[in-house]
């Protein structure tokens, strides 16, 4: 929060599907792990979202081949 040195601990759970782009910022909604007494709802804070990397197999969309409602991706040997 501003002006406070505090650290809370939270769980997002909606992100903002448009950022501002005056001030960069956008619209979370988040649940605190354990909830602040003096913090109200609506309040502005400056946030640090830490996520996981997960590594997957991945191809361009342009690799995909559609037919119907099944997608195929060929592979050469």
């Amino acid at each position: 929060m501003p002006g406070s040195d505090r650290v809370y601990t939270a769980e997002v759970h909606l992100v903002g599907k448009m950022i501002e782009p005056e001030t960069k910022t956008t619209m979370v909604h988040g649940h605190f792990d354990k909830e602040p007494i003096d913090l109200i709802a609506g309040t502005y804070v400056q946030a640090r979202i830490l996520t996981q990397a997960k590594e997957v197999i991945a191809v361009p969309t342009s690799a995909i081949i559609k037919e119907g409602n099944e997608s195929f991706i060929f592979i050469k040997k």
